[in-house]
Parts: structure tokens; sequence; C-alpha cells
């Protein structure tokens, strides 16, 4: 029993240290400020980073982000889900950054799932990873958060909908026309390497 226990444990360690297995449900959010950093920060560095904030400033817009929860935590209604809401925040205060000039679009290491299970595919795991964000970096800021919600947090079409502020058809299409980019430039990328390797 206490191998099963610690086995729990360990899956709820890595589901908030390895934010990109998907999103937590979470209906109501912790009572605290204290309590949703504790809770939420690694997936909302994970996010800010997808979204194109550089590793340099990722602290910063994690603090620009939850000083914004922290204005609004109180109009937050606690019968929709916390991520799409926190989503919406980080998209807002990574588009700034880069507005500013602050952050470029680029590539970004991020973490992998615990999971892998060797170093060989791991690497794979991770150049493709790579491939994909560089595939993303090209991309204008809509396109890239709508492909980042959908793919990569598993939100739904009317949740992105919501948290950008554009028609469901609209996020369709523009997760169409990221998705078309992201294989393009994959395929591209895969037939270069079978050419010079």
């Amino acid at each position: 029993r206490d191998v099963e226990r610690s086995r729990g444990l360990g899956d709820v360690y890595k589901r908030q240290r390895f934010p990109q297995l998907g999103p937590i449900p979470l209906r109501s959010p912790p009572m605290t400020l204290a309590d949703l950093y504790e809770t939420q920060l690694d997936w909302v560095i994970a996010t800010l980073r997808r979204l194109g904030v550089r590793d340099a400033e990722l602290d910063d817009a994690a603090h620009e982000l939850f000083l914004v929860v922290h204005r609004k935590l109180h109009t937050y209604d606690v019968s929709r889900p916390l991520r799409p809401w926190l989503f919406g925040i980080a998209y807002r205060v990574a588009r700034d950054h880069f507005r500013r000039g602050s952050a470029r679009l680029r590539l970004v290491e991020a973490s992998l799932p615990a999971q892998a299970v060797d170093l060989e595919s791991q690497a794979g795991a991770r150049h493709q990873l790579a491939r994909i964000l560089r595939a993303l970096s090209s991309l204008d800021h809509e396109r890239r958060a709508t492909f980042v919600m959908y793919e990569f947090d598993g939100f739904t079409v009317p949740q992105i909908s919501k948290v950008l502020g554009c028609p469901p058809n609209t996020i369709y299409s523009h997760l169409r026309r990221a998705r078309k980019h992201v294989h393009a430039y994959l395929a591209s990328a895969e037939e270069s390497q079978h050419e010079h390797g």
C-alpha cells in the first residue's frame, strides 16, 4: 500500500513539475495568491516560454503575470476552469513583452516528460520539440497561442476563443493554418536532414 501511495504522489509531482503533460483540470482556484503561485508557477513559466518569452526574462514575465492575477483574482469566476483564465493573462504578458521589444520569439528548449526512458529517445524528443518550436517562432502571436493552447495544453476551441477574444471559426482557421505551417516545416526539415545525413 505504501508503494501505491508513493506512486500516486509521484504522479502528482510529475503533473506539477512537468506541466506540458497536460492541464490539471482545476475548477476552483486556490484560496490565496500564494497557493496559486505554488501550484501554477511551473505551468505559467512553461506557457510563457512556449509563447516566446526569452529564458532570461521568464522570471520577470511570471512576476508580471502574478501581479495581474493579484489585481484580478477577485474577478475570477470559480465555476470556470483556472488554466484558460491564466493562459489569457500569460498571452497578454507575452504579447506585451514582444511589443516592447524585450522578448523575441526564438527557439527554446523545454523540459521533457519524465517518461522518456532512455537518452536516445530523450534526444529524439528534444530534437522534435526544438523543430516544432522553431516552426512556431515564425507564426504570429495569435496563431502561435492557438496552437500552443490546443496542441500542448489541451484547451478546447471555445476556451481558446474566449481567452483570445476571437470567434470560434477564426480559432479553427488559426489552428488549421498553424498546423499546416508546422507540418510543412517539419517535412522540409526532415527532407533536408535526409539530404545532408
